[in-house]
């Protein structure tokens, strides 16, 4: 049964994510998607700027030009077709913006995803270690960052469960050899409990 249970921590385990498990670290993936974000934004805010002006100064000096040729009402009508041209160039320029700023936040929590869930089953796993619950160490989800550290996490465990199993065994040993007085042999038999739970 033990090697069974060797076997299943040996493997990363699959994982099915769900959507409102994406956010898994809340304060780390917030923080580096919303700047990102504000990044995105400002190069957009400048590089759009710049086009939108662009092209109503290169509008303008075209209308002025065709005014000498053309007459009042035919220069409006060409004015407004140059005005309805421009709109529709800021707001393709504005709705493009808002689709690469929500497509940027989508990938970077899905980035951050990979990476905070490993750090949160790293943390798990040491704190599983220093209480002393061997078992409970596991490695990362299949897909995440960091496939070594979870590999080296999953050695970590089976060395530490490996060396728990041997003292019990040498103090299992001990006790056949009936040669501790009784106190000692009590003592002997509650930390060999102690260690079976740390394989748990």
């Amino acid at each position: 049964m033990m090697q069974a249970q060797n076997t299943e921590n040996a493997a990363p385990r699959p994982y099915e994510r769900k959507v409102k498990n994406y956010l898994i670290d809340r304060s780390f993936q917030l923080r580096w998607v919303g700047a990102v974000i504000v990044l995105t934004v400002l190069l957009l805010s400048a590089l759009g700027g710049y086009i939108v002006y662009a092209e109503q100064h290169a509008s303008e000096a075209i209308i002025q030009g065709l005014q000498k040729f053309y007459e009042p009402d035919a220069a409006a009508e060409v004015a407004e077709m140059f005005e309805v041209e421009d709109n529709a160039i800021m707001w393709g320029l504005l709705a493009t913006g808002l689709g690469l700023v929500f497509s940027l936040a989508g990938i970077g929590i899905l980035v951050t995803h990979k990476v905070a869930g490993p750090m949160v089953g790293l943390k798990f796993s040491l704190d599983s270690a220093a209480q002393g619950h061997y078992g409970r160490i596991r490695g990362f989800r299949q897909g995440d960052a960091f496939p070594t550290v979870s590999q080296s996490l999953l050695e970590m465990g089976q060395s530490l469960r490996a060396r728990e199993e041997h003292e019990i065994r040498r103090l299992e040993a001990l006790l056949q050899a009936d040669e501790l007085p009784g106190t000692a042999a009590t003592s002997v038999r509650t930390l060999i409990d102690e260690k079976r739970s740390r394989l748990g």
